[in-house]
């Protein structure tokens, strides 16, 4: 089974890559590996925008703990390198990347949201960074762009406390744009592909949006 699910619209400007794995798309080596093949073929394409969802009833969990405890140092590096890549890409994507997020997106699920140029959401969607919970602590744009997004103190009293918050509030301090019916989400997000890839400047293979270039993943 594919763990991640390349996907052409019938409107060819889009195209959509949708995780596959089950229940919580946690972040494992195969995921990964398909995740950035994916990005890849999205990058390269004929497509002018990127839709970024999940098949399940949650968006991602962030890291498969289990994988990672039994992973050789070496393939926790590989790990760690490849989510990384998978961020840095979504980032530093040429083509505007929007987040259809459902369920769950929490921890290394967030900063993948949060690389995202637009997020939009369903109201059962949780967001947070629930590292501190399990003693651990929260990677690249967890702790880079969450302050950037939300403000440095509600930033760090997300980070300290390990809250996950509902979708409403997600809107409500910035962290998200749009929150939406559950049953209209993949909707309202190709509509909003749509809208994009009609102005002239995202036809013209735009290379970067001006408001990431203060932010490096």
């Amino acid at each position: 089974m594919s763990r991640v699910l390349f996907e052409v619209d019938s409107d060819p400007r889009i195209a959509w890559i949708k995780l596959n794995e089950p229940k919580m798309n946690l972040l494992n080596l195969k995921l990964l590996k398909e995740f950035l093949d994916a990005i890849i073929m999205a990058e390269k394409g004929e497509n002018s925008a990127i839709i970024l969802s999940s098949t399940g009833e949650n968006f991602c969990a962030g890291a498969d703990l289990k994988e990672l405890k039994s992973l050789s140092f070496e393939d926790g590096i590989r790990w760690f390198e490849s989510y990384m890549d998978v961020v840095r890409m979504l980032r530093n994507s040429s083509k505007p990347v929007i987040a259809a997020v459902r369920g769950f997106c929490v921890a290394g699920g967030n900063e993948i949201a949060m690389a995202c140029d637009i997020v939009v959401a369903s109201k059962n969607a949780k967001f947070g960074q629930p590292e501190a919970k399990v003693g651990s602590t929260a990677m690249g744009l967890g702790v880079q762009l969450l302050p950037v997004l939300v403000g440095e103190k509600r930033a760090r009293e997300l980070l300290l406390t390990g809250r996950i918050i509902d979708a409403e509030e997600a809107f409500r301090i910035g962290l998200i744009n749009r929150v939406v019916d559950d049953e209209k989400l993949e909707e309202t997000a190709r509509a909003l592909a749509i809208e994009i890839v009609e102005n002239k400047r995202v036809q013209g293979k735009m290379r970067k949006f001006p408001s990431k270039r203060g932010v490096h993943a």
